[in-house]
């Protein structure tokens, strides 16, 4: 079931108690079930429009600093939820109280490394740490995965900068493309020599 708590992350609200069946019809007549992505407003359909208001294929995430914008597992979903998902452009997809939204592609999210040395999304961090999730995938942003294009640019880059770099020439499925052939970040030890995190370990 869900935990209030989702509901007050989305509010900003940080100290919540779990959401017993029982008040199930207080949420959603004060309609607060509906903030919730993948909970909007009974009736609604997926909305698939582009910029001038054309059919598409598929949405555009927002990206950038746009809250929810990436793609990914935003920490306001039921504890069960396996799916990432982003903040569209355009009004595209589903839509909700803060907006509209789509299932996005799990290549493209963000993965951090654990204290084991392994990366990991933000929904095994769930799956693992369970109601301190949140404040451990918080803890390990310095250790997001990042990875060297392979066109030569010398830069590592994290999966969402590696998005706002690429998405504007070579759109949602062409970066991802992108990420998909680049090479995790080497850095040089003290032979001289150049190595991948797993190198080091």
């Amino acid at each position: 079931f869900l935990h209030l708590d989702s509901v007050c992350q989305v509010l900003t609200i940080r100290s919540c108690q779990t959401l017993d069946s029982a008040q199930w019809p207080i949420l959603v007549y004060t309609g607060l079930y509906s903030l919730l992505p993948g909970h909007g407003i009974a009736g609604t359909a997926e909305n698939l429009v582009g910029a001038f208001g054309q059919e598409v294929f598929g949405c555009q995430c927002k990206g950038g600093k746009s809250s929810q914008g990436h793609c990914g597992f935003h920490f306001i979903w039921d504890r069960d939820e396996e799916r990432p998902w982003c903040r569209t452009k355009y009004s595209c997809g589903w839509s909700d109280t803060l907006g509209s939204w789509a299932y996005c592609d799990e290549g493209g999210v963000e993965r951090r490394r654990a204290d084991d040395g392994k990366l990991y999304s933000a929904v095994e961090f769930k799956k693992f740490f369970k109601q301190v999730a949140e404040k451990q995938w918080d803890a390990a942003q310095k250790h997001s995965e990042t990875r060297l294009p392979r066109r030569g640019i010398g830069k590592a880059y994290t999966v969402q900068e590696f998005r706002d770099y690429f998405a504007d020439y070579r759109g949602e499925e062409g970066w991802l493309e992108e990420w998909v052939h680049a090479t995790p970040e080497t850095r040089q030890a003290n032979d001289g020599k150049w190595y991948s995190f797993e190198d080091f370990v």
